[in-house]
């Protein structure tokens, strides 16, 4: 568990968790055997970051469960808070507690609504903005004959 202002990492082989503030979970399984690596946590409440990174040779059952959904992973880094799911690279089959399942590649992120199925994976984007909005007192077209100024701006933003 943690509290507020904490987190907690768990350096499991080449695997880590990230526990983000006012989170529980528990390691129900870690073991290594005949070349795989099989790691079973349980979200009770709270957020994860989660990176699991390849070891040559050996092969990764990770998975991450919550009350509603699950997550398995094998060579992959995401967040995941039992309903949102955001993977930034690798892949991860996302499923609800019925076993409904989508796989939710790197640059995804997918979530479970009303005990539904996971929805379908959207990209990503990642938006860099600048506003600019200017004032003006002088009469324009728009606005002669009347006692309210003007108001003129713009919005830029950039998708990269």
């Amino acid at each position: 568990s943690t509290g507020f202002n904490s987190f907690l990492v768990l350096e499991l082989g080449s695997s880590r968790i990230q526990m983000k503030p006012l989170s529980r979970m528990t390691l129900d399984e870690l073991v290594k055997s005949e070349g795989t690596t099989k790691t079973a946590v349980n979200l009770r409440v709270g957020r994860v970051k989660v990176q699991v990174d390849k070891a040559d040779g050996l092969k990764h059952d990770f998975t991450v469960k919550t009350p509603v959904s699950t997550a398995a992973v094998r060579g992959t880094e995401f967040d995941f808070d039992g309903v949102r799911l955001r993977v930034q690279s690798g892949l991860v089959a996302f499923a609800n507690a019925q076993g409904q399942r989508r796989s939710v590649a790197g640059g995804e992120s997918s979530s479970i609504s009303g005990g539904g199925a996971p929805g379908a994976p959207a990209d990503e984007a990642l938006a860099e903005t600048a506003t600019e909005v200017s004032t003006s007192d002088s009469e324009t077209p728009q606005n002669q004959g009347s006692d309210t100024p003007s108001l003129g701006g713009s919005v830029k933003v950039t998708i990269k």
